[in-house]
């Protein structure tokens, strides 16, 4: 094989990983912007769950911890959520109370919650808070009561 054979080939491959690094430090951008401009569109949905509410829906049910649900349950549902991400606070608002109803209070499944603090400081400041509230067995009206008045998302600086 000729010389500049050899050099086109390693030329072409040195040239891949950073064009493919170029691309994903892209996409990575595109989605960051994405995200903060979304996140400055979420906030509360317009109902605000009382304490009250908030107790029915777990009345009953055991909770450990982060844990929600039988211990036996023969499905285990795995959070993981950051509680500025407004995705995950429409879902907590819109979804779950319907998934604790119909799977977790007839032993089904149990949930378990891994919080994530990606979004800013007030997702490390609600997680710190969450998880003292798991160390009392109150993590989830505290969990849904967070998701329920959330607000604009704080960016990380």
């Amino acid at each position: 094989m000729p010389c500049s054979s050899i050099n086109a080939i390693t030329s072409s491959t040195s040239r891949s990983p950073r064009m493919l690094l170029a691309l994903i430090v892209g996409v990575a951008i595109l989605v960051a912007a994405l995200m903060a401009v979304l996140s400055q569109l979420g906030g509360t949905t317009g109902s605000s769950a009382s304490s009250e509410d908030v107790g029915k829906l777990y009345s009953g049910i055991p909770e450990n911890g982060t844990t929600l649900g039988k211990s036996g349950a023969l499905v285990t549902i795995y959070l993981y959520e950051d509680f500025q991400c407004p995705y995950c606070g429409e879902f907590s608002r819109q979804m779950f109370p319907q998934v604790v109803e119909d799977y977790v209070r007839g032993g089904k499944a149990k949930l378990i919650s891994e919080p994530l603090t990606f979004l800013g400081p007030d997702s490390v400041v609600a997680s710190k808070a969450a998880l003292a509230a798991a160390e009392q067995n109150r993590y989830w009206p505290y969990y849904s009561l967070l998701f329920e008045n959330q607000g604009k998302r704080t960016p990380a600086t």
